[in-house]
């Protein structure tokens, strides 16, 4: 019974927690950069690695990477992309 009582006393105090905002979360600021109501935005993180197939024609090759990268600018210049470089091994 003791339990029970604990659980709902927390369980109605609870609400008082989440309304305590904290003094430096800046409403204006969060919503110039799509924050959730913590200050919070989400991130994806995308590694890619080399497959199995080379492309022996140079040529070909470098016409394949310009179009890659044109890609890449432009999805960094519309905003969907945020942060791109290739690791060296």
């Amino acid at each position: 019974m003791r339990s029970l009582f604990v659980f709902l006393f927390f369980l109605a105090i609870e609400p008082k927690f989440k309304r305590n905002k904290n003094p430096m979360y800046d409403s204006v600021l969060a919503a110039k950069f799509g924050a959730d109501d913590y200050g919070m935005k989400k991130y994806v993180l995308v590694i890619l690695q080399t497959g199995q197939i080379e492309e022996k024609n140079p040529q070909r090759r470098d016409s394949l990477f310009v179009g890659h990268m044109a890609n890449i600018n432009l999805s960094g210049k519309s905003g969907k992309i945020g942060n791109v470089c290739p690791l060296q091994k």
